[in-house]
């Protein structure tokens, strides 16, 4: 088997161990929230209201992982193929392209094509931030809707409230991996562009000035250490100690 060939296969390989862990992972999450619904159903309950068997057994969870238990071992046997069929890669590590982009734009001028390039990816950065803003605004209307949380039952709030919230949820994360992607095509792009573009000279570096810098860390040290200062003499450190030790014995459980 040449190269070529042993490549494709560990391509198909790895396509081949992602679709099994996506499977495996619905159906276990598809029969955990199936035997905790057949748990809290009616028919588990006594006309008192007790439940007949636990929601949880050792006896259900093996029957009813035993019926995935197929997926688990594909799981397995895409994962020793993977490992058998993976070839290590012999080249250097590169540096990320937002960095390979920086050092080029040392050496070379602008030119309107990278430009362009540039504008783009603001465009997207921008869009992406709607997106998240929008998912974000739906959300809190969601948690914000008079009677979400009326009822003190939470298997009635809960899963409602997943079922509102969760769908933003993916759409934000969808909008940020699909601007991610975006932006570093876009960064290759202009890298590729950069190969064409005049060459110029870098600039000098300058010293940078401290004196501010210094300035403000002084003040800022001055302020803290009255701040301190004040603190003490009006009691403040009793009270924190007072307060440290009420969450000790108290809440965390110390006591």
């Amino acid at each position: 088997m040449n190269g070529t060939a042993k490549a494709r296969w560990a391509r198909a390989a790895s396509w081949v161990l992602a679709a099994a862990v996506l499977l495996f992972a619905a159906l276990l999450i598809g029969q955990c929230a199936s035997i905790y619904r057949a748990g809290t159903s009616a028919g588990n309950l006594t006309d008192a209201g007790v439940r007949i068997h636990d929601i949880y057994s050792r006896e259900i969870v093996a029957e009813r992982f035993g019926r995935i238990a197929w997926s688990f071992w594909l799981l397995i046997a895409s994962l020793i193929a993977a490992l058998i069929l993976h070839r290590p890669e012999r080249e250097a590590l590169t540096a990320p392209v937002g960095y390979q982009l920086a050092m080029r734009l040392k050496r070379v001028g602008k030119t309107p094509a990278m430009r362009a390039e540039e504008v783009k990816r603001g465009i997207v950065t921008a869009l992406m931030g709607l997106g998240c803003l929008f998912c974000a605004a739906m959300t809190m209307r969601a948690l914000r809707a008079p009677g979400r949380f009326a009822s003190t039952d939470l298997e009635m709030v809960v899963p409602k409230l997943v079922g509102d919230v969760l769908p933003f949820t993916a759409l934000a994360i969808a909008f940020l991996m699909a601007g991610a992607q975006l932006r570093h095509v876009s960064l290759k792009r202009e890298i590729e562009l950069s190969k064409d573009a005049p060459k110029q000279d870098a600039e000098p570096v300058k010293p940078a000035k401290s004196a501010v810098r210094n300035i403000a860390r002084v003040v800022l040290l001055a302020a803290a250490a009255a701040l301190i200062v004040a603190g003490i003499c009006n009691g403040g450190m009793f009270d924190v100690l007072v307060k440290a030790i009420n969450i000790c014995t108290e809440c965390i459980g110390l006591g």
